[in-house]
């Protein structure tokens, strides 16, 4: 699994660099997930404005925001699965339980030692 950058824009507006970035979290070639994120650089109107390093603060916060989202989401989908996982043991042990009753239940009635009436009138 890993995050996949689809899509990217810089743009540029007065003294500020704005990264957009359309990402993706896959899974060999699914995709998983997308999401749009924008990272923000202003540069100080005392300062020389530098594209480079305004594209490069852009793009970093943008990952940012990015992987931020990503963490919280593989966050919740673990822990779906582990409730999954537990609920699944934990129903397998009853199936397991039930299927034995029903069958000491079955072989009781064939043995006789339980008295069924059967509802049936001869």
């Amino acid at each position: 699994m890993k995050i996949t950058v689809l899509g990217q824009k810089i743009k540029r507006f007065k003294h500020q660099t704005v990264a957009f970035l359309e990402v993706a979290l896959t899974d060999g070639n699914n995709i998983l997930d997308e999401l749009s994120v924008k990272g923000i650089a202003k540069c100080n109107p005392e300062d020389d404005y530098n594209f480079n390093i305004g594209r490069r603060i852009a793009l970093a916060r943008a990952e940012i925001k990015a992987y931020k989202y990503y963490k919280k989401f593989l966050i919740e989908v673990n822990d779906y699965y582990q409730r999954l996982a537990t609920d699944s043991a934990n129903l397998y042990d009853k199936l397991r339980k039930q299927i034995s009753h029903n069958k000491e239940y079955i072989g009781d009635i064939i043995s006789g030692s339980i008295e069924i009436d059967a509802g049936c009138t001869k």
